[in-house]
C-alpha cells in the first residue's frame, strides 16, 4: 500500500498548491516495541501518484543546459531536517512567517502541467522540506521595520525562538557556514557539534590548491570579491571540455559527475548518487528551516563526485525481531547521519530525448527509512519503463493520505511534545516560558540521544513528530481542504492492500501476536484488544467498535477475531483515509485511479497469517520480481511487469491503461469515479474491478461513530477535537506542565 509519486508526488503538496502556497503542499505495548511499527510503510499510508508530463529540451548529456534528459534539473533552493531527529518536526523554533514571492514562484512549478526543468525543480523544491519549507529568515527587499512589524504579530513563543536563532546565527554562522559550503564537505570546527560517528560522505574531487597559491603574500584564504583588492592567478589552467562526457552533467549549482550502473537483468542506467539539496542541516541549522545549498563550483573547475549512495538520516534501528528479514529490510543500510539531505537521479541507456520523471519519496512515519533500500532499487524500473527516477532522502513521505489520523498534528501539540523530548533528555525547566533555553538544550543533544528519547507513550500508529499546521507550510487541516475543494487539480492515482493493520500490530500488541507462532484470538482477547487500540474514545463508542468488527455469526471463532483485529487497525488509519481522498478528488471531476493490492508474495518471510500487508506492493512497482536471484514465480513477475507498466503509463499520459504510443493495456483501469467508487484489483490470478473498498466500514470510522462519540461525550472522554479528527485510536493528550 504505496504509492508512486510522479513529478509532483506528496499529498500534502497537492492538497496546498491550489492557493498559491509553496506546498500542495503500530498485552500492552512497550516504547522499545513501538519505535519500529512503522518501518516498512510509504509512511505509514497507502499510496498516491500524480502524473507529470514529459519533460522539456532534450539533451544527449543528461542536465545539460536545461537539466537531466528531459529537462530534468536536479538544482533545487530549498531542504530539509533530519530524519527521525525529533526535534526537526516540532514548532519551538519554527519561523512561522511566509516566504517571499521570489520562492512562491518557485513552489507554483510543482504542477502536473509543468515542463522540463520546472517539473523536477519545483517537484524537488516542495518534497525537501520534512516539515517547514521556506525561505531564509528574512525575505530579501524587506528593510528591517517591516520585518519588526511582522515580527510583532507573532506570538511570544514564536518570538523568542526567532530572537535566540538570531543571536546564535551571529556568533555561529559567520564562521562554520562558510566552512560547510566548502565543496570537499570539510568537518565543522571543533565548537560546532561534530556528526554521528560511522559517516561515509559522497566522494568529491579533491580541491585545487592553485587559486590559493596564486595570492600574494599575506593572502591567505579567498581573495576579495570586486576590482581592486582580487588578486588573479597569472597563468589560470584552460577550463576543461565534458562536452563528450555523457556522465558530466551541469546544474545550476555546478558540474556533477555520475556513474553507470547495470541492473540485476543485465540492462544499464546512468545514476548521479547524492547530490545535495539543502545546506547540511547541522550545528546552527539544526532544527531551522532548510536553507539553499551553495555551488560547489567555486573556480570553475570542480565537479561534485555523485558516484555513490547517500548518508541515511539519524534513526531508530529495529531490532525487535533480531535479524528477521521481514523486518531488517526496511533498516537503513548507508551510515546514519544529520548530513543526510540529498537526491539521486537515474536515467535509462541509451539516454532518451524525452522521458517522464517520476519522484520518490520514501516512507517511514517521519521518524525512519532512507531511500537507499534495496526494495527502492529504481534501475529495473528504469530500465525496462525508460523513466527517470529521482529520489530523495530525506522527504515529506508519501502517506497515501494526508487525512489520517497520525499524519498531522497542530502546533500546540507538537510544542508539548517538544517539551516532553526536552525534559526526556534533561534539559533544565522545560517549560514554555524557557524556550529559548530549551532550543539552546536541544541543538547541543547529540542525534542519537534525541531519537532514543523521542518516544513517548505513544499508541499504535502514532509518531512523534509529525508535520504541523504552522501557518507556514501547512495554514489548514486537510480535512479542511477537502472539505472546501481547497486543493490542486489533478489526476491521482492511489490505493491500499486487504491486510493493512498487521504490520502494526505485530510491533504493538507484542504479547498476544506473536511472529513464531500461529496466532488465534480468543473472544476475552479480542475485547482486550480493542481497548489498547481505542483508547480515546468513550465506553460506549468502544462498544460500538466491538459490534462493527464482530463475526455475529460466529463472535468466538479465534480465527475471524485476529483477522477483525487487523482490519480495525488498517480500516481506520489507512484504507478509509485513501478512500475519502479520492472520493473528493472524484467529486471535482479530476481522474483517479483506485488499486486494491491482494496479492501476497511466495517467497514472503511473515506468517502465512499475515495476508498482503501494509508495503508489499513496493517491490513489484520497483520491479524487484524481475531479479533472477530472487526466484520470483512467473506468474509474480508477470504482475510486476503490468505494475510498472501502469504506473509508468500514468507518469506519461495521466493514465494507467495508455502507453505514449497511444496503445492500451490489455486490461483496462477504471476511473474511480464519486458515483461509482471504482477500483481495480491487482493479483496474480485476478484483474476483477469493485466498488470501495470496504465502504461501509468506512462509513461507519466517518460518518457515524463521530456523531455517537459527540452525542455520549458526558459519558466518557470527549471527543478528541485539536484537529477536527472525528475519532482517534492515535489520538493522546499530552501530560505536561505548561
Amino acid at each position: 500500500m504505496r504509492l508512486w509519486l510522479v513529478l509532483v508526488g506528496a499529498l500534502l503538496l497537492q492538497l496546498l498548491s491550489q492557493r498559491g502556497a509553496q506546498a500542495a503542499p503500530k498485552g500492552a505495548p512497550s516504547t522499545q516495541h513501538q519505535r519500529h511499527h512503522s518501518r516498512r510503510h510509504g509512511g505509514p499510508g497507502p499510496g498516491q501518484v500524480v502524473p507529470g508530463d514529459k519533460d522539456g529540451p532534450s539533451a544527449p548529456p543528461p542536465g545539460s543546459a536545461a537539466g537531466l534528459p528531459g529537462g530534468a534539473a536536479v538544482d533545487v533552493e530549498a531542504g530539509g531536517e533530519a530524519a527521525g531527529s525529533a526535534g526537526a518536526a516540532f514548532g519551538l523554533a519554527a519561523e512561522q512567517h511566509h516566504r517571499g514571492g521570489d520562492h512562491k514562484k518557485q513552489g507554483s512549478n510543482a504542477s502536473a502541467a509543468d515542463d522540463g526543468d520546472a517539473d523536477l525543480q519545483g517537484a524537488l523544491l516542495l518534497l525537501s522540506g520534512k516539515l517547514h519549507f521556506m525561505d531564509e529568515d528574512r525575505d530579501d527587499g524587506e528593510d528591517d521595520g517591516v520585518q519588526q512589524a511582522r515580527a510583532d504579530h507573532l506570538p511570544l513563543d514564536r518570538r523568542l525562538a526567532n530572537d535566540v536563532e538570531d543571536v546564535e546565527d551571529d556568533v555561529e554562522v559567520t564562521v562554520e557556514e562558510s566552512l560547510w559550503r566548502e565543496v570537499d564537505h570539510r568537518a565543522p570546527p571543533a565548537a560546532s557539534k561534530p556528526p554521528v560517528a560511522g559517516v561515509v560522505r559522497p566522494p568529491h574531487r579533491k580541491r585545487s590548491n592553485q587559486r590559493r597559491s596564486a595570492q600574494g603574500p599575506g593572502q591567505g584564504g579567498p581573495p576579495h570579491v570586486g576590482g581592486l583588492n582580487q588578486t588573479q592567478p597569472q597563468h589560470a589552467p584552460p577550463a576543461p571540455n565534458y562536452d563528450h562526457d555523457p556522465l558530466v552533467v551541469m546544474t545550476k549549482k555546478g558540474r556533477v559527475r555520475g556513474i553507470t550502473l547495470t541492473a540485476a537483468t543485465g540492462k544499464t542506467v546512468d545514476a548521479w548518487l547524492g547530490i545535495p539539496y539543502a545546506q547540511k542541516p547541522i550545528g546552527p541549522l539544526r532544527f531551522r528551516h532548510p536553507r539553499p545549498v551553495d555551488s560547489w563550483d567555486v573556480t570553475g573547475h570542480e565537479i561534485y563526485n555523485a558516484t555513490a549512495q547517500p548518508n541515511s538520516c539519524v534513526q531508530i534501528i529495529d531490532t525487535l525481531f533480531g535479524d528477521f528479514p521481514g523486518a531488517t529490510m526496511w533498516n537503513p543500510n548507508t551510515p546514519l547521519n544529520e548530513d543526510c539531505l540529498y537526491v539521486s537521479v537515474y536515467a535509462p541507456r541509451p539516454r532518451p530525448r524525452n522521458a517522464a520523471v517520476m519522484v520518490w519519496v520514501f516512507g517511514g512515519g517521519f521518524y525512519s527509512g532512507t531511500s537507499t533500500l534495496d526494495v527502492y532499487d529504481p534501475k529495473i524500473l528504469v530500465s525496462e519503463e525508460r523513466v527517470i527516477v529521482v529520489s530523495l532522502c530525506q522527504a515529506i513521505m508519501e502517506s497515501g493520505s494526508p487525512t489520517a489520523p497520525w499524519a498531522i498534528i497542530s502546533r500546540e501539540e507538537s510544542i508539548l511534545r517538544g517539551l516532553r523530548l526536552a525534559e526526556a533528555v534533561g534539559c533544565p525547566n522545560p517549560t514554555r516560558g524557557n524556550l529559548p533555553a530549551v532550543i539552546r538544550c536541544l541543538r547541543n543533544t547529540s542525534a542519537s540521544e534525541l531519537v532514543e528519547k523521542e518516544w513517548g507513550t505513544l499508541g499504535i500508529c502514532e509518531f512523534p513528530f509529525v508535520p504541523v499546521i504552522d501557518g507556514s507550510f501547512l495554514d489548514e487541516t486537510p480535512q479542511k481542504s477537502l472539505a472546501t475543494r481547497n486543493f490542486k487539480k489533478t489526476n491521482i492515482l492511489m490505493g491500499s492492500n486487504t491486510e493493512e493493520g498487521y504490520y502494526f500490530i505485530l510491533y504493538y500488541l507484542t504479547e498476544l501476536f506473536r511472529k513464531e507462532e500461529d496466532v488465534y484470538v480468543s473472544r476475552d482477547d479480542f475485547l482486550m484488544a480493542v481497548r489498547e487500540l481505542n483508547p480515546y474514545v468513550n465506553p460506549i463508542a468502544r462498544q460500538a467498535i466491538v459490534f462493527e468488527y464482530t463475526d455475529w455469526l460466529n463472535p468466538d471463532d479465534p480465527t475471524r477475531n485476529r483477522d477483525a483485529l487487523d482490519k480495525m487497525v488498517g480500516d481506520y488509519h489507512f484504507t478509509c483515509n485513501v478512500n475519502e481522498f479520492a472520493h473528493r478528488y472524484a467529486e471535482t471531476g479530476n481522474n483517479v485511479y483506485m488499486y486494491y493490492f491482494k496479492h501476497r508474495s511466495l517467497s514472503n518471510p511473515w506468517p502465512s497469517w499475515t495476508g498482503v500487508m501494509h508495503g508489499d506492493e513496493i517491490n513489484y512497482v520497483f520491479g524487484e520480481a524481475l531479479n533472477p536471484a530472487l526466484n520470483y514465480h512467473p506468474l509474480e513477475i508477470e504482475l510486476s511487469k503490468r505494475m510498472m507498466r501502469y504506473w509508468a503509463n500514468f507518469a506519461k499520459t495521466g493514465n494507467p491503461s495508455m502507453s505514449e504510443d497511444g496503445s492500451w493495456t490489455s486490461i483496462y483501469w477504471p476511473v474511480h469515479t464519486a458515483y461509482g467508487r471504482e477500483y481495480l484489483t491487482l493479483d496474480t490470478n485476478s484483474t476483477e474491478t469493485g466498488r470501495g473498498p470496504r465502504l461501509k466500514q468506512c462509513a461507519f470510522w466517518k460518518k457515524y461513530l463521530p456523531q455517537l462519540i459527540a452525542a455520549t461525550c458526558e459519558y466518557g472522554r470527549p471527543a478528541p477535537r485539536a484537529l477536527g479528527h472525528d475519532i482517534g485510536m492515535a489520538m493522546r493528550v499530552t501530560n505536561l506542565k505548561k
